[in-house]
């Protein structure tokens, strides 16, 4: 039996979920807290679920994340790069940048460049990830996971998106739209629609 991987999935979808399981609705809302807010990466972090429900979330479900790769920071201006492996073995790369150092307001500020596929269809000649060809979309949760992983690397706070990075995130419209509903939830990472 394939177990259901629930990074990716919305508060909604989660409830289906839990109460398919035969739990309370409020089990989702715990969920949804320890996969986007606090970034948990397995069931025994999440301290306030029961032990009884962790064992059961273990039997029918999986907490998929990127694994970290490499990373390789500029010493001229502080940007990572941040090569992430997926769960099938393919690669994509965010780019976390630092902001400049022109006034205090842009130190509050610090942005993650997030890929939204696998290579890229559109075979621009003026950029790398063209010359790749195309594997695959991402799915929501594998786009929300490149912040949360980064954020883990991270002491400051990431504040901004751009979907900038591998892939045409229109060409991904659903998976990117999701992402964002999930990435601005007020009870998720929080980071305000007006910086994305």
């Amino acid at each position: 039996m394939k177990l259901e991987n629930l990074k990716g999935m919305t508060l909604d979808e989660l409830q289906g979920f839990v109460q398919a399981l035969g739990e309370k609705k409020y089990r989702s809302a715990q969920l949804f807290s320890w996969l986007y807010a606090k970034g948990a990466q397995s069931f025994d972090d999440m301290s306030d679920i029961s032990k009884d429900f962790r064992e059961v979330l273990k039997k029918s479900a999986s907490l998929e994340h990127l694994g970290l790769i490499a990373t390789n920071r500029s010493p001229k201006d502080g940007t990572t790069k941040f090569l992430f492996k997926l769960i099938d073995g393919v690669a994509v790369e965010s780019v976390l940048i630092a902001p400049e150092k022109t006034s205090p307001a842009s130190q509050k500020r610090l942005t993650l460049c997030l890929s939204t596929q696998v290579g890229c269809p559109l075979d621009c000649k003026f950029c790398a990830t063209g010359t790749m060809g195309f594997t695959r979309n991402l799915t929501a949760g594998e786009i929300i996971d490149q912040v949360i992983q980064t954020q883990r690397q991270s002491t400051k706070r990431i504040t901004n998106l751009v979907y900038m990075g591998m892939g045409e995130p229109m060409l991904n419209y659903d998976n990117v739209m999701k992402s964002v509903d999930i990435l601005t939830d007020d009870r998720s990472l929080n980071i305000g629609s007006k910086h994305i």
